[in-house]
């Protein structure tokens, strides 16, 4: 007897305890910042949110996955930059996701993914962000001042109710649960913070500001004197690392071009490690950024390549990772074959004319 009621209660335990875990938060966040501080207009999904340009813009409640992001630039003379943007990692938790945009070496704005955090309920928001809800543009719920426009109100139910019978060896027990368990309301007032971090320990904003002295998080001046960190810098002297080359010796463009010096392919035991630590990231973003650090340091045969571009979701990241890749194959000769990673005709005719460009 005692056996039965120690299996009946191990039970109910059990059927309790999965039933009360939380549910994901079913909605994500986008933050996008300008790096340079040019403002812009943010259009997701063909709907412009901010009528006046911002350098910081947030947008919350996304739910979907994917959308498709472009930043107009309040100078016409900038391009606008277009991107698919991913707000669900691969096992679809909604992500309180950052991009920033930056310019390459050729002074060229583009959008780089900066961080994720899963999307929860009450999170601390960056400070000088202008904050709007998806589906209601130009309605502003947050000031970059912290001026607040709209209360909020967040209604959140962790579980339904359930009830059930459990009969072991005769002995009978019913277990009934209200819906709604782990129900909250919240009734939010959003107010300026002063001194506040978005990182919680040094970061994105360092004291409210977001260039505070001079430096991007004031312990390492992003451009205080030209440097990247103001001692071996990222453009201490106007080359990549001090000497005008990309690494100053044997390098990526040092006095002249691409030296073309990959003659072997990573062995099928190194390249298998290279695929798994690319799968590793949850994000396409950050699948691409691996697999071109990867690429610094490695030569892949044209097959490998092709093999590693479609391990990424998003069509100009895999056009952006076969450009990229181009220096680092072995057999360039075959590198037509990599049109074929494409969906669509315009990258297939973008990769071509890529490669017809390089060969001239």
């Amino acid at each position: 007897m005692k056996k039965i009621t120690l299996l009946l209660i191990m039970l109910v335990a059990g059927i309790f305890t999965a039933h009360a875990q939380p549910t994901p938060f079913p909605t994500g966040n986008l933050t996008i910042f300008s790096e340079d501080g040019s403002p812009f207009f943010l259009i997701l999904n063909g709907q412009r949110y901010n009528d006046k340009a911002q350098t910081n813009v947030r947008i919350e409640m996304l739910p979907n996955p994917y959308y498709d992001c472009k930043i107009v630039f309040a100078n016409g003379r900038i391009p606008t930059i277009s991107k698919n943007i991913q707000i669900a990692d691969m096992d679809d938790t909604m992500q309180d996701v950052t991009y920033r945009i930056k310019k390459d070496k050729k002074g060229r704005r583009f959008l780089r993914f900066y961080s994720q955090v899963p999307a929860a309920q009450n999170i601390v928001r960056p400070n000088n962000c202008a904050v709007y809800h998806y589906g209601e543009p130009n309605d502003m719920y947050v000031g970059p001042d912290g001026t607040i426009y709209h209360e909020e109100t967040v209604t959140t139910t962790y579980g339904d109710g359930f009830g059930m019978n459990v009969n072991v060896g005769g002995v009978g027990m019913s277990v009934n649960v209200p819906g709604g368990m782990g129900s909250t309301t919240t009734t939010t007032t959003t107010t300026t913070t002063t001194g506040g971090t978005y990182s919680n320990g040094g970061g994105y904003n360092n004291g409210g500001n977001y260039n505070n002295g001079g430096g991007y998080n004031n312990s390492g001046n992003y451009n205080n004197g030209g440097g990247y960190n103001n001692g071996g810098g990222y453009n201490n002297g106007g080359g990549y690392n001090n000497g005008g080359g990309y690494n100053n010796g044997g390098g990526y463009n040092n006095g002249g071009g691409y030296d073309n010096s990959c003659r072997m392919a990573m062995s099928n035991a190194d390249f298998q490690d290279a695929l798994t630590t690319i799968k590793g990231s949850s994000f396409d973003d950050t699948r691409e950024s691996t697999a071109k650090q990867i690429l610094s340091s490695h030569c892949m045969s044209t097959d490998q390549i092709i093999t590693m571009i479609k391990l990424l979701s998003f069509e100009d990241n895999k056009v952006s990772l076969a450009k990229y890749a181009y220096n680092y194959c072995v057999d360039r000769k075959s590198y037509f074959k990599v049109a074929n990673s494409f969906t669509f005709d315009a990258s297939k005719q973008e990769m071509n004319e890529f490669l017809q460009s390089q060969r001239n």
